[in-house]
């Protein structure tokens, strides 16, 4: 297995953002992305050997944030809603940015997929 780390883009806040690109002696390839560890593309051998993408995600970093719901994202803190932003551990409670009406979606106003 390989890994290169290429620059990529700017975040609109200007920090830097990298692809790391994965690869194996079989023809696979993946590329992450060092914001959230976003999955940017998978590509896989079909049976005729050609590598095809086997991905859904956009190819600019400023379209990934804007219009991505979720592509490529990896699971952070939170995998799904929590009801109403609130929960409770033993005797303490939490409260947390909602992002989802009530809810609290995917770790709040700024989730792992989003994080450098």
């Amino acid at each position: 297995m390989e890994a290169t780390l290429k620059p990529w883009a700017l975040t609109a806040d200007g920090r830097r953002v990298d692809k790391i690109v994965l690869t194996n002696g079989k023809g696979m390839e993946a590329t992450l992305a060092t914001w959230g560890a976003t999955i940017l593309s998978v590509k896989v051998p079909n049976k005729a050997g050609v590598a095809e993408e086997v991905t859904l995600c956009y190819d600019k970093l400023e379209d990934l944030a804007a219009k991505s719901p979720y592509y490529g994202s990896t699971v952070g803190r939170v995998a799904n809603r929590i009801a109403k932003g609130k929960f409770t551990i033993g005797e303490d409670s939490y409260k947390l940015a909602t992002n989802n009406g009530p809810n609290a979606l995917h770790g709040g106003l700024v989730g792992f997929d989003k994080v450098r």
